[in-house]
């Protein structure tokens, strides 16, 4: 078992032991280990990682039974690509543009991770954090150490998406999560020079355009409205105080279904109850109506945003000014305005 492999990864089982026992964690050595299991929780479909639910078997117990290793890998994303796009030039340029991104974004998880790390503030909906070394596109040394959710926690289906609990229960995570980073304003200048360029999301344009060609009657009437989402998350997505008047916010940037994870039940059904939020690759500084407008635009229904989103707003606020102890450097009205919110009642 000795120098075992972690599923297709470079990282041995020696490794990740290391890596624990150096962060203190009780009896997690090679020499107490009876036997590990690795699965890539990911089903091989994940676009720029390959992640491993490491489950370990003690010969006397440890202080942990599993962990995730995060393994970033571009395959993912190329594989999606060229089965869009069959011009093989472009998708060359869209490989260099990717690992780039690769390379940024595995930067940015690890920073964002350590800052919130160093709070040790154990009320924090976030997985705890061991080790991390960063990926080149010039080698495939790239690994991030987690803690494992997967025995006691899920994610939900995007479809029904969230309920108003756990609308209200992310909101309450990102206003505290918020607060620390305007408090703390260490990570700005670190995250700030490796954010993506402003033309990332322009990249999947040609690919938005390409599905005319694999169904023109089912992608048709789409073209235009994801043309259009994809240039104003473009504009919307990059901070500058000149545009919005007020300092910028460490922005989760992909909250989605997927990166939200709820305790499940004794069927193994999702509850109300927020355990953690996952996967800060996109994190920047920005505007945080990038992480409001998403949750809601995604997760929620057209329906429920008309009739919710200004008492949403005014929760989060809310919240906002309790976790810092003073009123937020950002009013009511330039959430609605400098957010773009108002545009859910159309």
């Amino acid at each position: 078992m000795k120098n075992s492999k972690i599923g297709e990864s470079i990282f041995t089982i020696d490794f990740l032991l290391e890596k624990l026992c150096a962060k203190g964690e009780k009896n997690c050595t090679i020499e107490n280990l009876l036997e590990f299991d690795a699965e890539d929780i990911t089903g091989g479909v994940a676009f720029f990682s390959i992640i491993y639910s490491v489950k370990f078997k003690w010969k006397t117990p440890a202080s942990l039974n599993s962990i995730i290793v995060k393994v970033p890998k571009l395959q993912g994303a190329l594989t999606h690509i060229k089965n869009a796009l069959k011009d093989e030039s472009s998708n060359e340029g869209l490989k260099e543009k990717f690992e780039e991104h690769l390379e940024k974004s595995h930067k940015v998880e690890e920073e964002v991770y350590t800052f919130f790390s160093r709070k040790k503030d154990i009320s924090l909906k976030l997985p705890n954090f061991y080790y991390s070394q960063p990926y080149s596109r010039y080698n495939n040394n790239g690994v991030l150490i987690i803690e494992d959710f997967t025995p006691h926690a899920t994610p939900i289906k995007l479809i029904p998406g969230f309920s108003n609990e756990q609308v209200e229960a992310v909101i309450d995570e990102l206003a505290k999560l918020q607060a620390i980073s305007l408090k703390d304003r260490s990570w700005v200048e670190i995250l700030g020079k490796d954010m993506p360029k402003s033309d990332t999301l322009d990249d999947f344009i040609p690919v938005i355009k390409k599905l005319v060609e694999i169904d023109e009657i089912k992608f048709k009437d789409s073209i235009p409205k994801l043309l259009n989402l994809a240039h104003l998350c473009t504009d919307f997505s990059f901070y500058t105080k000149e545009k919005y008047g007020f300092m910028p916010f460490l922005v989760h940037g992909d909250l989605w279904s997927s990166n939200v994870l709820w305790k499940f039940d004794e069927h193994n059904k999702a509850t109300n109850e927020l355990v953690a939020i996952i996967d800060w690759q996109m994190s920047r500084p920005g505007n945080p109506g990038v992480d409001f407008g998403r949750l809601l635009a995604v997760n929620t229904s057209t329906e429920y945003r008309r009739k919710n989103t200004e008492r949403l707003l005014q929760r989060y606020l809310k919240k906002l000014e309790e976790n810092l102890g003073e009123k937020p450097p950002v009013t009511f009205e330039q959430v609605l305005k400098n957010f773009c919110l108002n545009a859910y009642k159309q």
